[in-house]
C-alpha cells in the first residue's frame, strides 16, 4: 500500500568538477596502452586480454579518486501520520457477494490488529483510527464495530477530519463499501491523497433506502413539523414509493389511527433518489420519537435485499409557551408598555 523502502537513490562524486581532466587523462593512457602493447611478442589473444587488463586497473584507480558515493533516501520512521477511515454504517451488514459473507465481516478480517500490514505500516507512520456513520468517531484500540450506524456521511467525515487532525496526514486509507450518502455534492479540497479499499460488489437485487432526513420545527405551537425525507431506489425501474409515520413514544391513542402522515413519491432509475415531504402536528409537547417508513406496494415480499434501511427512528422536540415577542415600531406608543 505504501513503499517502505527507500524512496530514492543516486551515485555522486565527492570531486566531480575532475571529471573532465579525468577523463582526458584517461583517454592518454588509453593510446599509451594501445601504443605500447602494439609490438610484444605475444599471442593476439593473450594481448588483448592483458591489454583490458590494465586498462581496467587504471580506470578505476581514477574512479576511486574522483570518491564514488552511493546515497539511499528514505522518510524518517513515525514523522508523518496516515489516518485510518472505517465504515460503520449498516449496509456493512449486507453480503458482500451473493452466498458470502458480510462486509463488514471481510472489513474485520482485514482490520486484525495482528495483521502483517499493520505492524509494518505502524514502524513507517503513525496510524490513527476513526469511524464514520452518522458521525466521525476516533476508533480506540481494541473497540469493536457494530455496523450500526445510518446514514454513511463520508463527505462529512472528510471535511470534519481535517479539522480534527492538527497537522495534515500524509495519507488517507478509506476502509468502505462505497456507499455514501452524501457525495453528490461533495468538492473536495485540501485533501491528502485518498486510497479507497472497497468491500463487496454492486448486488443486482433491488433495495429501497431512507437517506437524508430535514426536519424544520416552528415555534408556534399550533403549526405543524415538516419532514423532509430523501428515499432511494437502486436495481429497479420507475417505482412508486410509499412513505409513512407512525408514532413511538407516546404511542397512538386507542382506536386512532397508527399513522399519522403519509404520501407517495416516484422514483426514477436515472436519478435513483426522490424527495418526500410530510407534515404533522406533535401528539405532545416536549420530546416525542416517531417512526418514518417507506414500502413500494408493487415490490414481491421479501425480494429487497435488506429491509434495515427501510426505517428510521426521529425525535421532534416541540417546545412549549409562553414565548417571548419583540415589538418593532417605528416610534413608541402608549399602550405597548416595557414587557
Amino acid at each position: 500500500m505504501f513503499p517502505l523502502a527507500p524512496t530514492l537513490a543516486s551515485l555522486s562524486f565527492a570531486r566531480s568538477e575532475s571529471l573532465p581532466t579525468l577523463a582526458l587523462l584517461a583517454a592518454a593512457l588509453t593510446a599509451l596502452l594501445l601504443w605500447s602493447y602494439r609490438s610484444l611478442p605475444m599471442p593476439p589473444g593473450r594481448r588483448t586480454a592483458a591489454f583490458l587488463l590494465k586498462l581496467s586497473g587504471f580506470c578505476l584507480l581514477l574512479l576511486c579518486w574522483l570518491e564514488p558515493q552511493w546515497l539511499s533516501l528514505a522518510p524518517k520512521q513515525r514523522a508523518h501520520s496516515v489516518a485510518f477511515l472505517l465504515d460503520n454504517s449498516l449496509s456493512m451488514r449486507l453480503p458482500a457477494a451473493p452466498g458470502s459473507p458480510s462486509r463488514g465481516s471481510q472489513l474485520l478480517q482485514t482490520w486484525l490488529p495482528a495483521s502483517e500490514w499493520r505492524h509494518s505500516l505502524e514502524k513507517q507512520f503513525r496510524l490513527r483510527s476513526f469511524t464514520f456513520g452518522n458521525a466521525l468517531r476516533e476508533l480506540p484500540k481494541e473497540t469493536p464495530l457494530l455496523f450500526h450506524e445510518s446514514p454513511s456521511s463520508l463527505a462529512s467525515a472528510l471535511s470534519q477530519l481535517q479539522e480534527r487532525l492538527a497537522e495534515k496526514p500524509a495519507a488517507i486509507v478509506l476502509l468502505t463499501d462505497g456507499a455514501a450518502s452524501d457525495l453528490t455534492d461533495f468538492a473536495p479540497q485540501n485533501l491528502p491523497p485518498i486510497h479507497p479499499v472497497i468491500f463487496g460488489q454492486p448486488l443486482p437485487t433491488p433495495d429501497l433506502s431512507l437517506g437524508n432526513l430535514t426536519t424544520t420545527l416552528s415555534a408556534f405551537e399550533d403549526a405543524p413539523v415538516s419532514i423532509l425525507a430523501e428515499v432511494r431506489a437502486t436495481g429497479l425501474g420507475p417505482t412508486k414509493v410509499r412513505v409513512q409515520l407512525e408514532p413511538v413514544d407516546p404511542p397512538p391513542l386507542p382506536g386512532a389511527s397508527p399513522i399519522l402522515a403519509e404520501t407517495s413519491v416516484e422514483v426514477r432509475p436515472e436519478q435513483g433518489r426522490a424527495l418526500a415531504r410530510l407534515q404533522f402536528e406533535p401528539l405532545r409537547t416536549g420530546p416525542s420519537f416517531y417512526r418514518i417508513r417507506i414500502d413500494a406496494p408493487g415490490l414481491p415480499p421479501n425480494s429487497e435485499l435488506t429491509l434495515e434501511n427501510n426505517t428510521r427512528l426521529l425525535c421532534v422536540n416541540r417546545s412549549s409557551g409562553p414565548h417571548s415577542l419583540l415589538y418593532v415600531a417605528g416610534r413608541p406608543n402608549w399602550e405597548f408598555g416595557p414587557m
